[in-house]
């Protein structure tokens, strides 16, 4: 039994090794409530909250490689607010 936690144990960090790797860890911080609202939304699309992210992040990055730099802006900031905003809105009902 403990040969197999250790196996286990060492499986997961050489998975974790590898992820660290390949991707960026960050954390998002939500207004309270704010979670139903995008997990509801995810469930709905059949996305997860990273697969949410990433989509989103790459139409942004899209739309700034296409428009070129915004002054006063981050590449694409004016697209992404918008889009949560009319997420946000849509799913509260307002």
């Amino acid at each position: 039994m403990e040969d197999r936690k250790a196996h286990k144990r060492k499986s997961s960090q050489a998975t974790y090794e590898r992820e660290k790797r390949k991707r960026d860890r960050i954390l998002i911080r939500l207004d309270k409530g704010q979670a139903e609202v995008l997990d509801a939304f995810c469930g709905a699309a059949g996305l997860s909250r990273s697969a949410f992210f990433r989509r989103h992040l790459d139409a942004c990055i899209a739309a700034a490689r296409a428009t070129g730099p915004q002054s006063g802006d981050a590449p694409g900031t004016a697209i992404l607010a918008s889009e949560f905003d009319e997420l946000f809105t849509s799913l509260r009902g307002e």
